[in-house]
């Protein structure tokens, strides 16, 4: 066999490699990959909270899981523009957030409880700061205001 024909081969064979790597990561005809863990999943948190500077407040967090198959729940906060933004802003100084838990395993059709912890240093800025906290199966967002 020569050269030539050996590097062909290998072209071929190194092309036919990358062909099937391409549609196994696609995961072509299979619709079950896509879909959602948690269907119908909803959080629920109340709409606004104040903070006094130089103080702390805590608020209750539901999440009640929909049907699917069980899934890690990985809790993110962020401050945003406005109630339904998804675009992140930096966090005031001074402003600290936080959940607890952060991540758990959740079940279908079950109810889970957290607590969104507030605090602000007395020097932040007072004023009126939209969260969005997001569970992965379901968002929402929280007014907090600092005073």
């Amino acid at each position: 066999m020569s050269n030539r024909s050996f590097v062909i081969e290998c072209i071929v064979l190194c092309l036919l490699i990358a062909t099937i790597s391409v549609v196994a990561y696609t995961r072509t005809g299979d619709e079950e990959a896509i879909k959602p863990r948690m269907e119908g999943a909803s959080l629920l948190i109340q709409e606004r909270a104040e903070v006094v500077r130089g103080g702390a407040a805590k608020v209750p967090v539901t999440l009640e899981t929909g049907t699917g198959t069980p899934s890690e729940v990985r809790y993110t906060l962020c401050l945003v523009n406005g109630v339904e933004e998804k675009d992140q802003c930096p966090m005031p100084d001074g402003l600290l957030v936080g959940i607890d838990p952060v991540i758990f395993r959740a079940e279908p059709e079950t109810t889970y409880q957290a607590e969104l912890n507030l605090s602000a240093c007395s020097d932040c800025s007072p004023g009126a700061y939209v969260l969005m906290l997001d569970a992965g199966v379901a968002t929402q967002w929280i007014e907090v205001m600092v005073v």
